[in-house]
């Protein structure tokens, strides 16, 4: 790297030089520090979401792991309210949830880490969210267009 910044400052001292390859060389570089590996998680009419997998797998990876060993605490229908975070049981397995409303069927849910949302969950598959940090951290599904 220090060869390349010498050789930018060698060219800029000679003037008779053409640059246009050197700043496609430095807008080369700076673009291959943005390139992300993502996994799509959801989509709807408007946006799509994704998971940055180098990252947020093992976070990922951490919180399913503690979501299946931590102690659960059913929610009670008093206890439930719109926008609440709460942990959800849905095909064999735990997730991190809020709660968007309700219907004739049950609860209907979005999960936080995969904005997927998930209908008809029934009262028997809530569970209060533990006091855990990791369980109150951020959204691991960022929105795109």
């Amino acid at each position: 790297m220090n060869e390349r910044i010498n050789q930018h400052i060698d060219n800029i001292n000679n003037p008779k030089q053409d640059f246009s390859n050197l700043t496609s060389t430095i807008q080369a570089e700076e673009n291959k520090k943005k390139l992300l590996t993502c996994q799509k998680t959801s989509c709807d009419k408007s946006y799509f979401y994704v998971q940055i997998l180098t990252r947020d797998i093992l976070l990922i990876a951490e919180s399913s792991g503690k979501l299946k060993i931590c102690e659960k605490r059913k929610l009670a229908v008093n206890d439930i309210s719109v926008d609440m975070s709460c942990i959800i049981y849905h095909n064999k397995d735990y997730y991190r949830a809020t709660i968007i409303s309700t219907n004739g069927n049950g609860y209907v849910v979005k999960c936080s880490d995969y904005e997927y949302i998930v209908q008809d969950i029934n009262i028997n598959d809530l569970y209060c969210l533990p006091e855990d940090e990791i369980f109150f951290s951020v959204p691991l599904a960022k929105k795109c267009r």
